[in-house]
């Protein structure tokens, strides 16, 4: 990820658009929209594609924005704690694991198909290197330093995508013979 932002930063650009190979299309959606979100909104830096409406409890009412909602992160809960089991996520995956039906407290950044903010993106500072892989990943820690930030996310209320992750014959991981 540290070639990437060193790519951008040779560019005068405002905007990312990050895909993954392991990841299908199925709706159509405005990139325009998002742009327009990201540059009303200032406090946000990413508009996801990527999770689409989650059954929340009554006691977590996420702000809404039009199309959008904005990503659940409470400074209040621990970081990785669960906060619901999500019963929309857990249809949709149809996979026996737990993971990915519970909503995890997560800073408001992730690398998941999404529309960035190259500025916020590279204000973060590169990716560490030197994080001990057994207790975290590249992705949650500079989640943090995102979430220390201020920065937010909003998401797409309607699933765009079908993570082809999911199933294990497939998913990138598995194509490249690596670990997540």
């Amino acid at each position: 990820m540290n070639d990437l932002r060193n790519k951008l930063r040779n560019f005068e650009i405002d905007y990312t658009l990050h895909l993954e190979d392991d990841y299908l299309f199925v709706n159509h959606f405005s990139i325009c929209e998002s742009v327009d979100l990201l540059e009303t909104y200032t406090e946000y830096g990413q508009v996801h594609f990527w999770l689409g409406w989650l059954n929340f409890p009554p006691e977590i009412t996420p702000k809404e924005i039009g199309n959008y909602y904005e990503w659940v992160y409470s400074e209040d809960k621990g970081l990785l704690e669960n906060l619901f089991l999500d019963e929309c996520s857990a249809i949709r995956s149809q996979r026996g694991s737990w993971y990915w039906q519970t909503y995890t407290n997560w800073p408001y950044f992730s690398l998941r198909p999404s529309l960035t903010s190259v500025e916020k993106f590279l204000s973060v500072d590169d990716y560490s290197t030197s994080f001990d892989p057994t207790l975290t990943s590249t992705e949650f820690e500079f989640a943090a330093r995102w979430g220390e930030k201020k920065y937010k996310t909003l998401v797409s209320k309607y699933n765009h995508i079908i993570d082809l992750g999911l199933d294990p014959n497939i998913s990138a991981y598995h194509l490249n013979n690596s670990i997540r």
